[in-house]
C-alpha cells in the first residue's frame, strides 16, 4: 500500500534540493544569523535573479539565515521562482525568523506561480494535507498535474496514489496504473514497487 503526499519520513529532499540544499525543515533547530554579515556581502549590482538565488542558496547552506534571506528577497521580488521557494523554507523552517507555515505556504504558491515544478508539488501537498489551508483533494490534484507536466516525479506518484484511492477523482486502478507507470519511466522507486505489487 502506499501514501499519497509527502513520502514517509516526512523528507522532502528531493523536492527541496534545487533550492535549498537536503536539510529537514523539521528536524533541526533555529539557528540565529550570522553577525559576520555585512553591506559588502549583499552587493547585488548587476547580478541577475538567477545568481542573486544562488547566492542565497548558499548563505541557506552555510546557516546564514539573514544574509539568505536578503538575497532570496532580492530575487524574488525580481521574479525568482527559486528564490520565492527559497523564502518558503527559510519562513517553514524558521530560520532566522519565526517559524509561520502560512507565510511558507504563501511564498511556495508565488514560486509555483513563476513555474516551479517542487514548489507546484508542495502546493498540492498542503491541500492534501489540509493543515494549514482547508484540506481540498480536488485543488491538490490541481496543483499536482501542472506539476506533473512540467516532468516531477513525486507528483506522477501521487497522483497515480490519489487515483488508486479515489482522492478528488474517481477511483480508476487504470489511470493509477498510467501515472505509477510515467513515474516508473522517471525513476520513482515508489512507482516501481507498485508496478511490481500490482501486475
Amino acid at each position: 500500500m502506499i501514501k499519497t503526499g509527502r513520502r514517509s519520513g516526512g523528507d522532502d529532499s528531493a523536492a527541496i534540493s534545487t533550492c535549498c540544499g537536503h536539510r529537514n525543515q523539521r528536524e533541526e533547530p533555529q539557528r540565529a544569523a550570522h553577525p559576520q554579515t555585512t553591506t559588502d556581502d549583499l552587493d547585488a549590482k548587476g547580478l541577475s535573479a538567477e545568481v542573486m538565488a544562488k547566492k542565497g542558496k548558499e548563505a541557506y547552506d552555510a546557516e546564514n539565515y539573514d544574509a539568505a534571506m536578503r538575497w532570496f528577497q532580492k530575487a524574488a521580488d525580481l521574479g525568482n521562482g527559486d528564490a520565492m521557494m527559497g523564502l518558503s523554507w527559510i519562513y517553514g523552517n524558521g530560520r532566522g525568523v519565526p517559524q509561520d507555515d502560512t507565510e511558507a505556504l504563501r511564498w511556495r504558491k508565488m514560486s509555483a506561480e513563476h513555474g516551479n515544478a517542487d514548489a507546484m508539488w508542495l502546493v498540492g501537498a498542503g491541500y492534501e494535507d489540509g493543515k494549514v489551508v482547508p484540506q481540498d483533494y480536488a485543488e491538490a490534484m490541481r496543483w499536482y498535474k501542472k506539476s506533473a507536466d512540467l516532468g516531477n516525479k513525486l507528483s506522477m506518484f501521487v497522483i497515480g496514489g490519489f487515483y488508486q484511492f479515489g482522492k478528488g477523482v474517481p477511483k480508476d486502478e487504470a489511470q493509477a496504473r498510467v501515472w505509477m507507470k510515467k513515474a516508473a519511466a522517471m525513476g520513482d522507486i515508489g512507482a516501481n514497487m507498485w508496478l511490481t505489487d500490482h501486475p
